[in-house]
């Protein structure tokens, strides 16, 4: 009977499910906005994810998975490699592990299942980046960018640069996200799966209007991507191109990614508050721009500053 009731055999419950029909469930829920990232990582955990036994997770039921499965299937994905040649990271490991566990979550609520197995400990997370450009480290790579084959890398590097957008976002940015009168690109379809506006102002408007002067094609539609390689076709596969002005800028340890961070510090160094910080780069929680805080913590000293000469700077006390 104990063999019946597991195998949903002895009782019309959903017992039957298995991980891939609750992962459909969860993507095809139409009140639910499911990223192609996200997409594609809970893809995996139904046509890759392994246990130690090599039974795949998307098939096994609800109710038959373990803990240890997720355990295994996190020791799988610490040996998978980057798009970059080098295993994933940590951060990563733990993202894929959400998304899933997100899944049981809901499963929960459906009444599928009575515990989010998938629901295991976090790998302690990478010692946080903070490479920062220098100026000079600035002209070096925008001078190798201006010298590079692909006609749209310098125009994508400047409008990473003061956008602050992630890589992915600005492949996907087509012409008709883009408000060259007001100075801004509407971000559609984001890691987070929320749209957001960014600023294109000053010198990445001025690259933009190039850009689009350029183009052979006469009448450019506004479903035409922004960049593009050099054969003309969309989206712009940056990253080889990205690789050799690095190489040739000497900036063998920057990464893309650096930009968004470079953006991000000058902003706060600027003024701008955390709450518009959060806006630009599309976070959703303020842990996520504590890294900033202590540029925060310098605006509101200056602001004490500003205070001072105001109240004080004119010989008012005697």
């Amino acid at each position: 009977m104990e063999a019946r009731i597991e195998d949903g055999e002895a009782f019309d419950q959903p017992s039957r499910y298995t991980l891939a029909d609750a992962v459909e469930r969860y993507s095809n829920d139409p009140d639910r906005s499911v990223t192609k990232y996200q997409k594609s990582t809970l893809r995996w955990w139904v046509e890759e994810a392994q246990n130690r036994q090599g039974v795949l997770l998307g098939k096994k039921r609800l109710t038959n998975l373990r803990r240890s499965d997720f355990v295994d299937a996190r020791d799988q994905l610490r040996t998978l490699g980057s798009r970059q040649g080098e295993r994933i990271a940590p951060a990563t490991v733990n993202r894929r592990m959400s998304a899933i566990s997100a899944v049981l979550t809901e499963a929960q609520q459906w009444d599928w299942i009575k515990e989010n197995v998938a629901r295991i400990r976090r790998l302690p997370g990478e010692v946080e980046r903070d490479r920062l450009m220098t100026p000079e480290e600035q002209k070096r790579l925008l001078k190798a960018c201006k010298a590079s084959e692909e006609p749209c890398m310098y125009a994508f590097t400047v409008c990473a640069m003061l956008s602050g957008a992630r890589a992915g976002e600005l492949v996907r940015l087509r012409w008709k996200d883009i408000d060259l009168e007001r100075g801004v690109a509407r971000l559609t379809n984001t890691k987070n799966g929320t749209h957001r506006p960014v600023p294109i102002r000053g010198h990445a408007k001025e690259v933009l209007r190039n850009l689009r002067q350029a183009r052979t094609i006469t009448d450019i539609g506004g479903e035409d991507f922004v960049f593009h390689n050099r054969t003309g076709h969309a989206p712009f596969y940056y990253r080889k191109a990205w690789g050799d002005v690095r190489a040739k800028a000497k900036l063998d340890d920057l990464r893309f990614h650096d930009l968004r961070h470079l953006a991000a510090s000058h902003l706060a160094m600027a003024g701008a508050t955390q709450r518009e910080l959060m806006e630009v780069l599309g976070h959703k929680s303020a842990a996520m721009t504590k890294r900033y805080s202590h540029f925060f913590d310098q605006h509101i000293a200056d602001l004490g500053d500003r205070l001072e000469e105001r109240l004080f700077g004119q010989g008012t006390e005697e």
